[in-house]
């Protein structure tokens, strides 16, 4: 992605990285499934990384930053393994997300225990639900409603 110095973007991660520095070094991702990620990093007056910045250019990688934004605004403070969202840019042209950014290796794609303990942090056991009122229960039973059993087909 080339960056002038006056592009409103390069001026958005100057101010995430707190410098006036026009060199950034980013980190290109290819996803099959959005287009190219860069990840761009925040650095503190020590030098050290305190977050990053993540964009995408193509309309439907856009889309997924936005989904991402709208999640991470959601998303209850401090919630274990949930980057604190810093900032947020669009353009015609880019969308990008600043968050706070964690120490430490990423765990491997297959680490389910890893997922889990995440996971597991964000369920909410003080919340019921009757399965009658599961949406997911209504949509299995007006598709299949003929080959249920009685009993289910009464739920």
């Amino acid at each position: 992605m080339h960056l002038a110095e006056n592009d409103p973007f390069a001026h958005y991660l100057q101010e995430q990285a707190g410098t006036d520095a026009a060199h950034f070094r980013s980190a290109g991702r290819q996803s099959k499934y959005s287009g190219s990620t860069l990840h761009f990093p925040a650095l503190g007056q020590d030098g050290n990384a305190v977050g990053r910045s993540k964009s995408r250019r193509r309309p439907d990688a856009t889309a997924l930053i936005a989904h991402e934004e709208a999640f991470l605004k959601k998303v209850p403070a401090a919630t274990p393994g949930i980057p604190r969202l810093r900032s947020s840019y669009a353009s015609d042209r880019v969308r990008a997300l600043a968050f706070d950014f964690f120490r430490g290796a990423v765990p491997a794609k297959d680490d389910w225990a890893t997922a889990g303990n995440v996971l597991s942090l964000w369920v909410n056991s003080n919340f019921t639900v009757d399965v009658e009122d599961l949406a997911v229960l209504a949509s299995f039973i007006s598709c299949c409603r003929r080959e249920l059993p009685a009993k289910l087909r009464e739920l």
